[in-house]
């Protein structure tokens, strides 16, 4: 059962609203991995935030040659690689629709 004092403190959302935090204002991840590529090895600043440690912990690891940091750093660069669908042999896939157990 609930505690009558707790049921007492809701309230209900104003018009509008549903009650989800709206996300803080930033830079995307991705944003500051792009800054920090583009800069050279050189010129590492000290990280102030934790996307900044997180992105450095990353550049790290794929410059030693951890090959899936590498893919995720191009995965976040520049998007996911298409993969064609095709069928068996290569082609075109094929449907075939059965009804009734006759095939068309």
């Amino acid at each position: 059962m609930f505690n009558p004092k707790s049921v007492a403190n809701l309230k209900p959302f104003k018009k509008g609203e549903n009650g989800k935090v709206p996300p803080k204002p930033g830079e995307r991840i991705t944003d500051v991995l792009r800054k920090l590529v583009d800069t050279a090895p050189e010129v590492r600043r000290v990280p102030k935030t934790y996307k900044d440690v997180i992105c450095y912990a990353l550049i790290d690891k794929a410059t030693s040659g951890d090959t899936a940091a590498i893919r995720e750093m191009f995965e976040r660069l520049d998007g996911k690689v298409p993969q064609a669908v095709t069928g068996g042999d290569g082609g075109p896939v094929v449907i075939r629709i059965v009804e009734d157990g006759n095939a068309k």
